[in-house]
């Protein structure tokens, strides 16, 4: 299975080039995004912040969809990425991120001990492009799939939520 891989590598490389290259994703965090995310491992165990320190120095692709309101952690070699010891779909933290009058929530989350996914309530664009405060952080939880449902709404109508 492993020569397999090995051998669709490139292939896959060049399906995540090509998302760069039509602005589909990037091979790192924005640097508020690796704020949200060492933040949010504040109450982590020092062996799984350890852990999730790791990941984020791993090979990983990251798309942002839905005008950024989820931001998507594929990492390569996953089966390889070690994992923290976390319940297997855990929000690491819930934040409130604040700049001027304007706000917006994240969700920062993981799937099977890795790190996966930042969904906002809403675009963060108004918020993290200045010097923003995080005014609440609720640590713990499970996975919250509103945000998800809410945008399904959104493209597709009330029959798909």
């Amino acid at each position: 299975m492993n020569l397999l891989k090995a051998i669709f590598y490139p292939i896959r490389l060049f399906v995540d080039a090509w998302g760069y290259l039509v602005s589909d994703g990037t091979w790192w965090l924005r640097p508020y995004e690796l704020r949200l995310i060492e933040v949010s491992a504040a109450k982590l165990s020092p062996g799984d912040q350890a852990i999730l320190r790791k990941q984020l120095s791993s090979l990983f692709y990251v798309q942002r969809l839905h005008d950024d309101r989820m931001t998507h952690i594929d990492f390569h070699w996953r089966e390889n990425v070690e994992r923290m010891s976390v319940p297997n779909d855990y929000r690491l933290a819930k934040m409130k991120l604040k700049h001027g009058h304007r706000s917006v929530t994240v969700s920062i989350e993981a799937v099977d001990g890795l790190i996966y996914t930042l969904k906002y309530y809403s675009s963060p664009k108004s918020v993290v492009t200045e010097n923003f405060d995080i005014v609440e952080t609720e640590y713990g939880g499970k996975r919250d799939e509103s945000i998800v449902r809410s945008i399904e709404r959104e493209e597709h109508g009330d029959e798909f939520s």
